[in-house]
């Protein structure tokens, strides 16, 4: 992924957030599947994706939620924190969370 070299790649564990309103879950034997109607956007998760998935509540900071998942998953820190910038990024460029954050850029 050449995407990592970008600053808002790397920036992208500095905010907290939260579901986009319009995002149905489904729990599958195999994890979940978001549905965003209005992004016409149909995305797999796995079981550890949808953990995180879980805690954009809003008030988790990207932080928490990795200490959180070394606390339930047996991973070590970097590769938590790889797989939670990527999630993070494919979740926000599919319209299926946003940054609370005032300064966050969030499309």
């Amino acid at each position: 992924m050449g995407r990592h070299a970008g600053t808002d790649f790397e920036d992208a564990l500095k905010h907290t957030y939260r579901h986009r309103k319009g995002v149905s879950v489904a729990e599958v034997d195999d994890g979940a599947v978001l549905l965003s109607l209005d992004k016409g956007v149909y995305y797999g998760l796995n079981p550890t994706a949808l953990f995180i998935f879980q805690q954009f509540d809003g008030t988790k900071s990207c932080d928490a939620i990795i200490e959180m998942v070394l606390d339930v998953f047996d991973a070590d820190r970097a590769a938590a924190t790889a797989d939670l910038t990527t999630l993070v990024h494919d979740l926000v460029a599919n319209g299926l969370i946003a940054a609370v954050d005032a300064d966050a850029v969030s499309r």
